[in-house]
Parts: C-alpha cells; sequence; structure tokens
C-alpha cells in the first residue's frame, strides 16, 4: 500500500506539478503515539526483557524534527528544473544503531530495566507465522489476535538502515539533532511514562484506602 501511493505521488510530476517523496523511517519524539507509549506498556506487562537475535541487527531512527527539517527542504525544491522533482529521499537520524541498544537506551530513560533475555530469531518467527495462521482459521469464530506477528519480529531482529546520501545531495538534507539531543528530549517529554512516577503513583493509591 505504501509503495502505491509512493509510485502515485512520483508518477503525478510532470511540467506543470512537481512532487517528491520523502522516506522516513522509525519516527519518534515528543507526543509519540506509537514508539514510547507502546514500548511502556510492555515494560509494564514485563515483556521488554527479552531480545530477539543476537542484539546486533542495525536501525535508523529518525527524530520528528528531523523529519520536519526533511519535509520543509524538500517542498523548497519543488521548483522546475529541480534534481528534486520526481524523486523519493530516505531521511533519518543518518545514525545508524542497534535496534537493541537503541531500545535500552529509551527505556534506561524511563527507568524501565534493560532487555537482558535473548531469544533465537528463526523459531519465534516461526512460531509468529503459526499464531498468525490460528489466528486466520479461527477468525470465522472469534477474534484472536496474537501479540507476536512476523512483522513485529521481523522489525526487532532484522537490519533496516537507509542512505541519505542523495538528500544530502539534492536537498541539502543534514539532520539538526543528533540521536543524543534526539533521545533527551524524547525521554523528557515523557515524565508521566517513567517507571518511578508508577510506583510513586501506586504508594500514593494504598495511602489513600
Amino acid at each position: 500500500m505504501i509503495l502505491f501511493f509512493l509510485q502515485a505521488v512520483l508518477s503525478a510530476n510532470g511540467p506543470n506539478f512537481h512532487t517528491v517523496a520523502i522516506r522516513p523511517h522509525g519516527i519518534f519524539g515528543p507526543k509519540d503515539l506509537q514508539l514510547v507509549p507502546i514500548t511502556v506498556e510492555m515494560a509494564r506487562a514485563g515483556k521488554t526483557k527479552y531480545i530477539i537475535g543476537d542484539g546486533k541487527n542495525v536501525v535508523d531512527f529518525t527524530y520528528v524534527g528531523n523529519v520536519v527539517h526533511g519535509h520543509i527542504l524538500a517542498a523548497e525544491q519543488l521548483t522546475s528544473g529541480s534534481p528534486a522533482c520526481g524523486k523519493a529521499y530516505h531521511i533519518t537520524n543518518d545514525e545508524p544503531i542497534f535496534f537493541w541498544t537503541f531500545m535500552t537506551r529509551l527505556l534506561a530513560g524511563l527507568d524501565y530495566p534493560a532487555p537482558r533475555v535473548h531469544l533465537p530469531y528463526w523459531p519465534l518467527y516461526y512460531l509468529s507465522v503459526l499464531l498468525q495462521f490460528i489466528a486466520w482459521i479461527l477468525s470465522p469464530l472469534f477474534i484472536f489476535t496474537p501479540s507476536l506477528s512476523p512483522m513485529k519480529v521481523a522489525l526487532a531482529g532484522t537490519d533496516h538502515f537507509y542512505n541519505c546520501d542523495r538528500a544530502k545531495k539534492d536537498l541539502g538534507y543534514r539532520p539538526i539533532y543528533t540521536l543524543d539531543q534526539a533521545l533527551k528530549l524524547t525521554v523528557e517529554a515523557y515524565p508521566h511514562l517513567r517507571n518511578d512516577v508508577r510506583q510513586n503513583q501506586g504508594t500514593d493509591e494504598k495511602k489513600t484506602y
């Protein structure tokens, strides 16, 4: 579906109508409704202690401020004769990192324990495929949604990082926030999701009764 829309946008480029596509990966930052809240939810359920695979898979994460910066630069290049017209560009923090190192830093920043138990990638992947197949078989009777899916296992256990050189050349893109800065700003934006906050709330509730 994403590729379909990407091709639709790029094919619409012409002499009188200019288009460009931006392809960020692993967006995170303040007000994020996906990565941080879901990670915290899993941490509170005790599900983030596991590492899928050997923990050495490299991934690109992109701070939302850099995504916005990339969009602005792309918009400024939508003029006749620009090399950007009709092209797609990867926008990332340009700092590939081990997926589990990033998750450890995020969790530690919010005072949750770091992942430490390794699970083999392929057996877990095949298990997720089996669970998905069982869910499909049972779907006429009732809805069964496995917490483990092939996509989740692949995202957490394989490499997925991208080259930003073309964006640097054609758009003049350079990340304006480093990964260190981005993680700091992100963690600071979620004081209510810190582990110690939850513990204190639990203590307060006990005192109330």
